[in-house]
């Protein structure tokens, strides 16, 4: 579910946070209570389904939905113009659902990588 207009209820729960013009798209999970201004667009669940929302912020970020963007998108210079049209016409996986088990795993092994690294 895109938002317009922003309400404050599409700020408390779960949510993917997806900035609008950036150099390469970039999507981040949030389950906390976040307020922030136009430059990012929010993407929620209907159910609010947090391990949904991880493993679908998984699928944004992945190699697949930037060049799907490059060529669908909407690009100004070197910058992804990344609004409602374009995120609403991201070809999803119908069995992202059931596949939802394994980003979330993948995304927590990600993590542990992360953080060894970082030490």
């Amino acid at each position: 579910q895109l938002h317009w207009p922003r309400r404050e209820e599409i700020f408390l729960g779960p949510k993917i946070f997806a900035l609008r013009q950036t150099l390469s798209p970039l999507f981040s999970y949030c389950d906390l209570p976040v307020f922030v201004d136009l430059a990012v667009n929010i993407i929620r669940d209907r159910g609010n389904d947090g391990n949904f929302l991880k493993a679908l912020t998984v699928y944004l970020n992945s190699d697949f939905v930037k060049k799907w963007l490059e060529r669908n998108g909407k690009m100004k210079g070197k910058h992804f113009q990344i609004d409602q049209k374009p995120l609403s016409e991201i070809p999803v996986p119908a069995d992202l659902v059931a596949r939802g088990r394994m980003y979330t795993d993948f995304l927590g092994q990600y993590k542990i990588i992360t953080e060894f690294q970082q030490e």
